[in-house]
């Protein structure tokens, strides 16, 4: 649940920034020139953002990776143990 918030902070926060600096260059009084180094300077700006949330994002994904793994090992030992017990516990009634 946690990692889902996180997506979708992540995306507002991209959508926000687009949106902001889309907003902030048509609405200042600039030469063409200014406007197109402006542009440049964001969509710079936004590549960096983007590369930010995309490693964020493998991290997490990672992490999430990492505890299912874990999970299923737990899982795994948990029953292999269990039928053993449940084996030994056979053999016990069938001896007796």
């Amino acid at each position: 649940m946690a990692n889902q918030n996180n997506g979708k902070f992540a995306s507002g926060l991209l959508f926000g920034i687009i949106i902001g600096a889309v907003t902030g260059l048509f609405l200042a009084p600039q030469t063409g020139e200014e406007t197109r180094k402006k542009l440049q300077e964001t969509a710079e700006d936004f590549r960096k953002q983007i590369a930010k949330v995309t490693e964020k994002l493998k991290e997490e994904t990672n992490e999430v990776i990492e505890k299912g793994k874990t999970f299923l090992e737990e899982k795994i030992d948990f029953q292999k143990k269990e039928k053993k017990e449940n084996e030994s516990s056979e053999e016990k009634i069938e001896i007796n």
